[in-house]
């Protein structure tokens, strides 16, 4: 069986014709948790994500994070008024950002229908519609112009799931004091790195 939600498969005779019995079972939304450590302080989010609304999307995170892919990645941009983006650099042993190089094929943009609210979690993509693969975001405030039909963004963003624990470890990355970065050409580098120290999936 895949999928998530209710079933309720029939256990009939051998002509088809009596119901011998029947179950409700019931399959759970995936989880995950993320630990997250900046060396002094750790905490926890825990998402929940929709493989019904965003099967492909979904089904490529769980790949990267059951993968160990997402391990010891950094939440490398961080923008209180956005969101925080991970899923793309790592440390090196001189402690420098490194990019790491995905492993799965870039996927198709899907429609999701979810809009980009606090807490969400979607796939990140470069200009090119197809372009997501393992860098992803979440979003810190409700950002109406990221979802599929804004003036700002006509395609959208992907989102996939859900925070449903862990708002305040949200809000304590999203706080950290942030540098410009002159290589990627950004202004929102964590001051001291953000790091992810594990990936669980909890069901």
């Amino acid at each position: 069986v895949q999928g998530v939600g209710e079933i309720r498969p029939y256990l009939v005779d051998n002509d088809g014709g009596v119901v011998l019995g029947s179950v409700r079972v019931a399959i759970p939304l995936p989880r995950l948790s993320l630990t997250v450590t900046d060396g002094t302080r750790t905490g926890s989010i825990e998402l929940e994500l929709d493989p019904v609304a965003a099967p492909n999307t979904t089904s490529q995170f769980l790949a990267y994070a059951n993968s160990g892919f997402y391990t010891s990645t950094l939440f490398h941009r961080v923008r209180p008024d956005t969101g925080i983006l991970g899923g793309r650099f790592a440390r090196d042993a001189d402690g420098n950002m490194v990019a790491k190089a995905p492993t799965r094929a870039a996927i198709a943009l899907e429609r999701t229908g979810l809009k980009n609210l606090r807490g969400t979690i979607a796939l990140y993509r470069e200009e090119a519609l197809d372009s997501g693969n393992a860098q992803f975001f979440i979003n810190t405030v409700d950002n109406p112009r990221f979802d599929a039909g804004s003036v700002e963004t006509p395609d959208g963003y992907a989102v996939f799931g859900k925070v449903i624990q862990g708002l305040d470890v949200l809000n304590t990355i999203a706080a950290v004091p942030v540098r410009p970065d002159l290589v990627l050409g950004v202004t929102d580098v964590p001051v001291t790195m953000v790091r992810i120290s594990a990936v669980t999936q909890t069901r």
